[in-house]
């Protein structure tokens, strides 16, 4: 053994590992009490979609009860798709989205199973999940650092804003199942191979087993998985146990042999995820790196600085939001942007500078750390900055950003210990007024981080949860407020004009089915998402043309879901399904259109069609114009609920 080093991490005894837990539950109890308005939530976007494929109504099979994230796979199965309204009519034809998270697919059947729409509990799961994430989360920390600076990482974990989408949205619950299991894995893998006097028998004998199998159930609740991964073989590499060896070659097998329980599930869901045909092709936001290796790398550029700065800063890492933060809108304020590439391109140099700044702050704080401070900081920064890179096939979220805050959490902590010992004095640099310099300079880099990290992101969670109850609500007024309802709905086929979001736009028959209202034949969308009216003119019986006004289709994130960017639809392309045919007539010079031709099969005047528009009052219906007439659409409205609005407005919007 390598001559002994002294430590700050305190071992934990077997009195302090009892207090430790009851102190994680009293902080868990405490969360959840901060976050429990999201049990008030109600299904958002995916969450209809996921009680179709329960409940039998969404194209395909095999859904349950492992399979509830493959939305649509390529080949044939689109055109039943897009037939039904489940993807829009200008989807690529390989266009394919399935996610492999079997685990987090089970928990949600099991949700309907066992309490068939009772949301209000399915949320009550999610919190429980949240709160064994904060466990997994301070068994690993305190197995990591010493027990004060251990402490402050739970406390920020706890403030955490990037929960609230998780625990906000169903199908986002994902995210805490493989933080937990993969935080516990963590836990397990330094437990048996660093063991405390006071670790117990069982998890000395049984630790690569018991790693094993939370590496493998972390894993097959989602693709988060592989960032804890990253993090054991960080851990190893930088803060591991310090073994002599005689060769570089010995020391490398026994770092080998330690990562095999970490690095067995990840190979074994790679191969799955290959060969029963997951992953994501025809998107543009969502970057697929084997699918689509060019787009990705583009991305990536914009979206690592985003997340990175996300996580270590706590202001949201989504470009719509971030400039409404506190701790960002002054850089809009002297930087603004007014077009959505110059947003991310602004968004992305804030991040880059946010980068640097938190760099210098953990140069200084390294004055202020003992050896295996830094030896643990080195890890955790590495296998935070490395799990950036599956999370990045993703528009950029502060809800991707749940396992980063491992090494998040324990960064700004370790910066707020450094800072203060330097200014005690009892740092370890050789004089006491260059100590003192030090932790100056850092003082106000700390003192923002932990404002940010606390009382900021608690705000922003209570805003944030607001602004999803408001958007929820905002969506089903949708169907409520309007004459929708007035309608003859069974066995017609709805034509949505201008559809504002994916929930009105595409899900229609599985919201009015969660809210026990009849369901429609088919409900397609037009346009989807695009903010400008449209001239409609009926050439013949059968034809509608559309035109933008000062706008164009494919210029949305949430139409590019569906399409590459890349892969523009000139004038000239045409698409043909059973019973529509479409024909782009103009485009705006880039590839994206501006005039339409929907040529359908029988009469629009057919009284199964039923043409509806959106609009503050809600869906209305709407009167197809005769042959050879023409209508203007208005621009795309949901009804106005007093909360949806207080992201970006002045933070105290109604309930």
């Amino acid at each position: 053994m390598l001559p002994a080093v002294p430590l700050a991490r305190e071992p934990l005894a077997r009195d302090e590992r009892r207090r430790w837990l009851i102190a994680l539950l009293l902080v868990a109890i405490a969360a959840i009490a901060v976050r429990w308005p999201a049990v008030e939530i109600g299904p958002l976007s995916d969450d209809y979609m996921q009680d179709a494929m329960i409940n039998g109504s969404y194209p395909g099979e095999h859904y349950v009860p492992f399979d509830l994230y493959a939305f649509a796979r390529s080949g044939a199965s689109v055109v039943p798709h897009v037939e039904q309204g489940t993807l829009p009519w200008f989807v690529e034809a390989d266009f394919h989205g399935a996610v492999l998270r079997p685990l987090s697919s089970l928990l949600l059947w099991l949700d309907h199973v066992i309490a068939p729409n009772a949301v209000r509990l399915w949320h009550v799961h999610s919190l429980l999940w949240f709160a064994a994430s904060i466990f997994g989360f301070g068994l690993c920390v305190r197995r990591m650092l010493p027990r004060w600076p251990a402490a402050l990482a739970v406390l920020l974990y706890a403030c955490e804003a990037a929960f609230d989408s998780p625990l906000g949205w169903l199908a986002n619950r994902c995210v805490l199942v493989c933080a937990t299991l993969g935080f516990a894995a963590i836990w397990a893998h330094i437990e048996w191979r660093q063991p405390d006097p006071d670790t117990p028998g069982w998890l000395r004998r049984h630790g690569p087993i018991i790693e094993l199998a939370l590496m493998s159930l972390s894993l097959a609740a989602g693709e988060y998985g592989l960032g804890v991964v990253v993090y054991v073989a960080a851990w190893e590499l930088l803060a591991g146990p310090r073994v002599a060896t005689s060769t570089t070659r010995a020391w490398l097998r026994d770092r080998g042999r330690a990562l095999v329980p970490a690095i067995v599930p990840v190979f074994v869901y790679l191969t799955c995820h290959k060969l029963l045909g997951y992953g994501t092709i025809g998107a543009d936001v969502y970057a697929d790196p084997i699918n689509s290796p060019r787009a990705w790398f583009g991305w990536v550029q914009l979206r690592l600085p985003k997340l990175a700065t996300g996580a270590l800063w706590a202001v949201p890492a989504s470009t719509i939001e971030v400039f409404r933060h506190p701790g960002a809108q002054w850089w809009n304020e002297l930087w603004p942007s007014d077009t959505p590439t110059g947003y991310h391109q602004s968004h992305a140099n804030f991040g880059r500078v946010g980068v640097a700044v938190a760099a210098v702050g953990l140069v200084l704080a390294r004055f202020g750390l003992r050896d295996d401070e830094r030896r643990t900081l080195r890890a955790v920064l590495l296998g935070a900055a490395l799990g950036l890179l599956p999370i990045s096939v993703a528009p950029a979220h502060s809800r991707l950003l749940v396992v980063a805050q491992l090494g998040a959490c324990v960064a700004v902590s370790l910066i707020m210990f450094g800072c203060a010992r330097l200014l005690l004095g009892r740092g370890r640099a050789a004089k006491l007024v260059v100590q003192r310099v030090l932790g100056v300079a850092l003082l106000p880099i700390a003192a923002v981080m932990l404002w940010l990290h606390t009382v900021e992101d608690l705000k922003w969670t209570r805003r944030y949860l607001v602004h999803l109850d408001g958007m929820q609500a905002s969506n089903a007024a949708a169907f409520t407020e309007g004459d929708l309802l007035d309608q003859e709905l069974a066995g017609r086929d709805v034509i949505v004009m201008n559809g504002p979001s994916q929930s009105v736009g595409m899900y229609g028959p599985f919201v009015l089915h969660v809210h026990g209202m009849p369901e429609p034949n088919s409900w397609r969308s037009l346009a989807l998402g695009g903010d400008y009216p449209i001239w409609v003119f009926r050439p013949s019986d059968k034809v509608l043309e559309l035109a933008a006004i000062r706008g164009a289709w494919l210029l949305t994130a949430g139409e590019l879901f569906f399409r590459r960017s890349d892969h523009s639809l000139a004038a000239g392309s045409t698409f043909d399904y059973p019973t529509m045919d479409v024909e782009v007539l103009a485009d705006d010079g880039g590839g994206n259109p501006t005039r339409l031709r929907f040529s359908f099969t029988r009469s629009l005047d057919d009284p199964s069609f039923l043409f509806l528009i959106s609009t503050r009052q809600g869906l209305m219906r709407w009167d197809i114009p005769p042959v050879e007439g023409s209508q203007t659409v208005p621009r795309p409205a949901l009804p106005y609920v007093g909360n949806r609005e207080v992201l970006f407005g002045d933070g105290r919007g109604p309930k």
